[in-house]
């Protein structure tokens, strides 16, 4: 067991029973929720690259067009274009049909 773990244990074990038994419910409950959500990532994570993969392929093949800068003006302020992995003044399809970001 990791130190600050340990410690934690150690102090949530000076609380009264209630309380510790709702600690106790609450770190079972977020390590299921961080397995479940590695579970999804890792069955997905094939899907972004597929849709990755034919994007460029349909760049790469002419079809794509320029995105109209005023429709993707956020996607300039560089701490949104920081959160969506974009470079500052970059836009995403998804964003110029008004398809909100998944984050």
């Amino acid at each position: 067991m990791g130190k600050l773990l340990e410690q934690a244990i150690s102090e949530a074990s000076k609380l009264p029973e209630s309380e510790q038994e709702a600690i106790g419910a609450w770190l079972l409950a977020e390590l299921e929720s961080e397995r479940r959500w590695s579970e999804l990532f890792g069955r997905s994570g094939s899907v972004p690259d597929r849709m990755a993969d034919e994007a460029l392929n349909e760049h790469e093949q002419g079809l794509t067009a320029p995105l109209d800068p005023a429709v993707c003006e956020f996607a300039r302020d560089p701490g949104i274009s920081e959160v969506a992995g974009r470079a500052a003044g970059g836009c995403s399809p998804s964003s110029a049909l008004g398809i909100p970001a998944v984050s």
